[in-house]
């Protein structure tokens, strides 16, 4: 048994995304746990009562995640932002792209993989400035920050890498030593609708498939407990 990736989930809250964060406080250690909203709102647990933190209300985030023992959040505009121990939040790098599609908190992701931090950005069928929850999903783009150039870099090819968007994380996993599961893919959900499967194809055209369709997957033994 190898663990791929930690979540967090609660009870009986409506909460996207949970994280316990550790922050170094003195020379000892101070635990926060933050949740991101459906409303695209970061909230904090005080021990009574979750708070809003106002310092971020002008934000409307689609993701948060701890990397590297540091906590980044992304907005709904693709723009990835670093929250510290006071609760400042600062840039951290330039919108994923300059035609960034509309979005809702959610459809925009953070995926770690191989000690890098991706961003993978969901494609709907809806119009902006209209919510349609549960939109249909038609497509994929995947970025990656390229800190010599201080750019956000679209990403064409996973390589043997696949992603899985999971309903309390995100997660990547060498294809090759999962058997049945497809290298340079995406898996996700629509709703309550079956797994399916986003082929990138090396940036020369793409495809949704659903799971149905292949025989075997490594991944149906997890369906549907956290997809």
């Amino acid at each position: 048994m190898s663990e791929i990736q930690e979540s967090f989930a609660l009870q009986k809250r409506a909460f996207i995304r949970v994280v316990l964060v550790t922050f170094n406080k003195g020379e000892g250690h101070l635990n926060r746990i933050f949740g991101l909203s459906q409303y695209g709102e970061i909230k904090q647990w005080d021990r009574n009562k979750w708070r809003v933190l106002r310092k971020m209300a002008d934000h409307k985030f689609a993701d948060i995640i701890v990397h590297k023992g540091l906590m980044y959040a992304l907005d709904t505009q693709g723009i990835v932002w670093w929250i510290n121990s006071r609760l400042e939040i600062c840039m951290y790098g330039p919108p994923v792209d300059d035609n960034i599609t509309y979005s809702e908190p959610g459809d925009k992701s953070f995926v770690e993989c191989c000690g890098e931090l991706y961003i993978v950005d969901r494609i709907c069928n809806r119009q902006a400035g209209v919510y349609f929850p549960n939109a249909e999903t038609v497509g994929f783009k995947v970025y990656k920050f390229d800190e010599e150039l201080g750019q956000m870099m679209e990403v064409k090819s996973l390589g043997d890498k696949a992603f899985v968007l999971a309903t309390d994380t995100g997660f990547s996993v060498l294809a090759h030593e999962y058997y049945g599961c497809l290298q340079n893919s995406i898996y996700f959900k629509d709703g309550e609708k079956e797994l399916n499967v986003f082929k990138l194809d090396n940036g020369i055209g793409s495809s949704i498939t659903t799971m149905s369709q292949f025989s075997q997957s490594c991944f149906q033994m997890f369906f549907p407990s956290f997809l």
